[in-house]
């Protein structure tokens, strides 16, 4: 479980770029601000 929770991050982001066609920059960023509010 722990490992999942880990890799989510990343795992957004690619979800992110693939589902919305995000660029890498505004997914990454959305991440960012996402886990730090």
């Amino acid at each position: 479980m722990w490992l999942s929770v880990g890799a989510m991050p990343f795992l957004l982001t690619i979800f992110l770029q693939n589902a919305f066609h995000w660029s890498a920059i505004k997914a990454g960023s959305y991440v960012i601000f996402y886990f730090l509010r």
